[in-house]
C-alpha cells in the first residue's frame, strides 16, 4: 500500500499494474526476509501479537478495498488543500483504518456466503 502511495504521488498510479511493478516485489520480499532473519523470539512476538493477528485475518478484506478507499480520500484530502507530502502519511492512515473497520463491520452484517465470497472470511 506504502508503494502505491508513492507512485500516486508521481502522477503514475495504475490499480491494474502497481503490484506487478519490480519494486513491489523487491520491496515485500525484503520485508519477508527480514521477518525470517530476526531473531526466534522477536518471531514469536510478532507471531502472537493481537493487532497483527488480526490484521492478518483481515488482510484479503483490506486488500480489495483499500484501492478504492485511497481514491476517494484522496479526491476528499485534495478538496479540504491537504494535497502533499504530509498528506501521503495522513492518506495511508486513514486507508488502512477506515478499511479495517470496512471489512470488520461488512464480518459483521453481510451473509456468510457473502463474507466468504467478498471477505475471504470463514463462516
Amino acid at each position: 500500500m506504502g508503494e502505491g502511495l508513492y507512485w500516486d504521488a508521481l502522477g503514475d498510479y495504475d490499480m491494474a499494474t502497481t503490484q506487478l511493478r519490480l519494486t513491489n516485489v523487491v520491496s515485500s520480499l525484503a520485508v519477508i526476509a527480514l521477518l525470517m532473519l530476526a531473531p526466534e523470539g522477536a518471531r514469536e512476538r510478532l507471531a502472537h501479537c493481537g493487532a497483527l493477528v488480526r490484521l492478518g485475518d483481515l488482510s484479503f478484506g483490506v486488500y480489495l478495498c483499500h484501492v478504492v478507499l485511497i481514491m476517494v480520500l484522496r479526491k476528499a484530502l485534495d478538496l479540504v488543500g491537504l494535497a502533499g507530502v504530509p498528506s501521503i502519511f495522513a492518506l495511508w492512515v486513514l486507508a488502512l483504518g477506515l478499511s479495517v473497520l470496512l471489512v470488520t463491520a461488512g464480518r459483521r452484517v453481510l451473509p456468510c456466503r457473502v463474507r466468504a465470497l467478498v471477505l475471504g472470511a470463514e463462516c
